[in-house]
């Protein structure tokens, strides 16, 4: 928890007031964040895949068991993910 409020305290376009742009609705839950936040949450056991048709940030900020590349996004089961450009 307290790396979650570092995360947010260092990168304020995390933060309450920024924009929320929903990209998915079913899992893995996938949304981005003050325009430049990628946060990828699966809570299923079972991992997820979602293909791509833009470039998405992929940096890794925090998280455990996602990836993404230029086409696709993986998360394996109960893993989450904030990426930046």
């Amino acid at each position: 928890m307290r790396k979650l409020i570092a995360l947010r305290r260092a990168h304020p376009g995390l933060g309450p007031d920024a924009p929320v742009e929903l990209l998915y609705t079913g899992y893995p839950l996938t949304y981005l964040r003050g325009g430049r936040y990628l946060v990828v949450v699966n809570p299923r056991r079972t991992p997820a895949h979602l293909p791509v048709e833009r470039e998405l940030p992929g940096r890794l900020l925090f998280g455990r068991g996602v990836s993404v590349t230029h086409s696709a996004l993986h998360a394996d089961g109960f893993s989450y993910g904030v990426f930046t450009y």
